[in-house]
């Protein structure tokens, strides 16, 4: 899936997980049916997207993002937002676990005027987590 541009009120269609929703996204499975064949994507449901952004939220000094392979599609429609933050916590992984992921790499570019990564933990399935903090904080 292309990038979406930063737009509230577009329509997706969201794939939902049979492990209670938790590998659930708005990206097709990919790799995600080869690491955990256990796991189907066989409901969907019409979903609005909506901005982080769009929101007007802020004060937080930790955002935690587990989008399941959307993380930038979050971090381009909420850099207002996040770079209000201390701290960010986001799931990762190398790349291809759902059609049009981002790996970690790019991640960390897109983050790099605003965040350092001080931790990245990967499992041996290659997805896991990273800690950011502030450049404002560093």
């Amino acid at each position: 899936m292309p990038l979406l541009e930063a737009k509230t009120n577009l329509k997706l269609t969201f794939f939902v997980s049979s492990n209670n929703g938790a590998s659930s996204s708005f990206l097709v499975p990919k790799r995600h049916l080869t690491e955990r064949p256990d796991i189907n994507f066989n409901e969907r449901m019409q979903l609005q997207m909506v901005t982080l952004d769009s929101l007007k939220l802020g004060g937080f000094d930790l955002v935690t993002i587990d989008v399941q392979g959307a993380e930038q599609h979050v971090i381009i429609g909420g850099l207002e937002t996040l770079t209000q933050a201390k701290a960010l916590f986001l799931e990762c992984n190398i790349g291809a676990m759902y059609d049009g992921d981002v790996p970690i790499e790019k991640l960390i570019n897109l983050l790099e005027p605003w965040f350092t990564p001080l931790h990245l933990v990967m499992t041996p399935n290659k997805w896991g987590d990273v800690f950011f903090v502030s450049k404002k904080y560093l």
